[in-house]
């Protein structure tokens, strides 16, 4: 089951598992493996949250977006298709 939170913030959806890639550090060496990509939101704060967790949902990369549409564009840009299910 998917984690209601990640990183302090309330999950609204998530994308099924799938091999999303691999998140690189700045050197270009292999950091992780993105395997779900998360909708979150701060209590108080406006902005929308793209998290990309691996297999364990720990968050290795974040987006800050203006909405829920805005972050399904970020992945959508990407070529992932995916189903986003609401937690």
């Amino acid at each position: 089951m998917f984690p209601a939170y990640l990183d302090g913030a309330s999950v609204i959806m998530y994308a099924k598992i799938e091999e999303y890639g691999v998140v690189e550090y700045v050197t270009g060496e292999p950091y992780d493996t993105l395997c779900y990509y998360a909708i979150a939101k701060y209590e108080a704060d406006d902005s929308y949250y793209l998290f990309g967790c691996n297999s364990n949902f720990a968050v290795i990369s974040d987006y800050v977006c203006d909405s829920i549409d805005d972050c399904k564009i970020i992945v959508a840009s990407h070529e992932y298709n995916v189903q986003w299910l609401k937690l």
